[in-house]
């Protein structure tokens, strides 16, 4: 059978979770990412250009390969994973992206320090650089500026504070009812709110990882889920499991270092229109109130 087979130039180290041969559909195809949707999974899988930034859940081509497999897709909408390949058949022509050596880990890293002190110092930092960013988005309000300015902007004003207290307290059902006012809160294909709810959970996860704690949230509910989309679904599932992206992750680190450069959120502005931001405000307005403990 003919056959264009091309190698991963990286691979989120969270696909190896998955042993089973299983079908899969073309959901969305941009630029740079092919958005796939695998039978069984909470989430999606990724194939990403190499201007793509890395993330969990995802598998990174060469430029060649990745725009062979746009043309390819336009004849081909479903295919099969299975550890060690993603496969897609139209006839009697076939592509083939098989997994390379080089794993990157998105999840919580192994050393991680919480000092009050070294996160208070570097706050008022990434605070102006977020809000010379940040003018026209929703959830700039978490950061002092448009308070009330829009309907996204003033459910945002009421609900992430409720997450954010929730979390502290422990208070699961206060935690619910606000992810839920949350979840599909906003526009386009990755909802604000949906982004919230992901950094929040991220950057509670690496607190509690820095104090020995292990710590899960608790699943969210059907009901809770159809109100978000595809997108958003996928952001809410990394998130609970402490997935995320690159850049993020790096945000997250240099906070923890106390280190802040202007590159870090140049990175994450990259993520979509307002995503990256939008999870950056979620984790200044978190830590801060972490810091006030």
């Amino acid at each position: 059978m003919p056959k264009h087979c091309y190698r991963s130039s990286w691979l989120a180290a969270d696909l190896s979770m998955y042993q089973e041969r299983t079908r899969l559909t073309v959901l969305s195809i941009h630029d740079q990412v092919v958005n796939l949707v695998v039978e069984g999974w909470p989430h999606l899988l990724m194939l990403a250009g190499p201007e793509m930034f890395y993330g969990p859940a995802s598998l990174g081509l060469p430029a060649d390969g990745f725009d062979r497999l746009k043309y390819f897709l336009r004849q081909c909408k479903q295919g099969w994973f299975e550890q060690g390949a993603v496969t897609f058949c139209a006839g009697s022509d076939e592509l083939v992206v098989l997994f390379g050596d080089t794993e990157i880990y998105f999840g919580l890293p192994d050393q991680l320090a919480f000092d009050k002190s070294v996160v208070k110092a570097v706050l008022p930092k990434m605070l102006e650089a977020l809000k010379s960013q940040m003018a026209s988005c929703s959830s700039s309000v978490l950061l002092g500026i448009n308070s009330g300015r829009d309907y996204f902007s003033r459910q945002i004003e009421i609900g992430f504070p409720q997450l954010a207290a929730s979390l502290l307290t422990g208070d699961k059902q206060s935690f619910m009812v606000a992810c839920d006012s949350l979840s599909g809160l906003g526009r386009g294909s990755t909802p604000t709110g949906d982004d919230l709810i992901h950094g929040a959970l991220v950057a509670f996860r690496y607190f509690q990882q820095s104090r020995g704690v292990e710590w899960y949230p608790p699943p969210f509910s059907e009901c809770m889920l159809s109100k978000t989309t595809v997108l958003g679904k996928h952001m809410l599932e990394l998130g609970r499991r402490g997935l995320t992206p690159q850049p993020v992750k790096e945000f997250l680190e240099s906070l923890f270092e106390g280190e802040f450069s202007p590159n870090t959120l140049r990175l994450l502005g990259r993520m979509g229109a307002s995503t990256g931001y939008d999870i950056a405000a979620a984790i200044v307005y978190l830590m801060s109130r972490l810091c006030d403990l």
